[in-house]
């Protein structure tokens, strides 16, 4: 099959505009579910009807086409790393921030479980047994994780400043985001439940999934370490944890907004850092197509 008949113009455009598209077709019909179709106690579905066929459909083509896209055409124009920029500054700066956050809420969970126990000491006692026991250490992990996530995106920030220059050099601290999606998906995956029950854990391991692929390529590309076959799974799998994460994070933050936050399932409220992360991915994506497209010595990826 002529591989070439895609352009690398084509591709991208394509890319971009099924990504819009998707996002623009998945946001009312989660929004939907969330109101009408979900049990917001338990998480679990109180009904259903075609809007989750639908949603579950869009989702599977959109990946696809995204997978398809991006490792398909011989020749697309990924390569390079986007640097000095205002905008991702700011995002990152923005992302540590919300990483703080994240451990900060998982620390409160952690603190609540030590306090809420009666004066005899019997139950303080099985309580800090069950605080180290194999269902809290990933508790743990997502904290030390978060925290080395956390500073790995102040770099960034400084970086996209132009106040760090080699970034390339904080290899370790590259992992870093890395091991806290990994972390997340492990704590998912422990869920005493069938976790195709309820919809949003179900699609935040997809989401999570998909980010543990990006950011491992992301890691590749910014420390410059076997970038040769990164940026096509930077891009395939950045689509697909971009689309998850905002599908997921923004229905959630208008709820909020307009005074309905007890639609939100508990266990499965707003997640700053994964909103900002999401943005993060979708602009980082068009930033370096834009940079590639407008740069004299851009560099055109090609599997031979």
């Amino acid at each position: 099959m002529n591989r070439n008949i895609i352009s690398p113009e084509k591709g991208t455009k394509a890319l971009f505009g099924i990504f819009a598209a998707a996002l623009l077709a998945a946001l009312p019909l989660r929004a939907y579910q969330l109101i009408f179709l979900i049990d917001p106690k338990t998480g679990f579905y109180a009904e259903r009807n075609f809007t989750v066929i639908l949603l579950y459909a869009l989702l599977v083509l959109a990946g696809a086409a995204f997978m398809f896209l991006s490792f398909f055409p011989k020749k697309m124009p990924f390569g390079g790393a986007v640097q000095d920029s205002k905008g991702f500054a700011v995002l990152s700066f923005l992302i540590a921030v919300s990483l703080i956050i994240d451990a900060g809420i998982q620390t409160s969970e952690i603190f609540a479980k030590l306090t809420s126990t009666d004066v005899t000491g019997y139950a303080m006692s099985q309580d800090s047994a069950s605080l180290f026991g194999s269902d809290t250490l990933p508790v743990f992990a997502r904290i030390l994780f978060a925290a080395i996530s956390c500073i790995y995106f102040a770099i960034l920030g400084f970086n996209y400043c132009g106040i760090i220059y080699d970034v390339s050099q904080f290899k370790l601290l590259a992992l870093g985001p890395l091991a806290w999606v990994i972390v997340r998906l492990i704590a998912d995956f422990m869920w005493k439940i069938n976790y195709r029950n309820i919809s949003d854990l179900f699609l935040e391991m997809f989401m999570l999934a998909a980010l543990m692929f990006f950011f491992m390529s992301f890691a590749r590309i910014s420390s410059k370490v076997n970038t040769e076959t990164s940026h096509r799974k930077l891009y395939a799998f950045g689509f697909i944890g971009s689309l998850l994460s905002l599908m997921l994070s923004v229905p959630r933050l208008v709820l909020i907004v307009i005074g309905q936050s007890e639609r939100v399932a508990k266990d499965f409220t707003f997640s700053l850092a994964d909103f900002l992360i999401g943005v993060f991915v979708i602009y980082y994506l068009f930033a370096n197509i834009k940079s590639q497209g407008t740069s004299n010595t851009s560099q055109v990826e090609e599997i031979k």
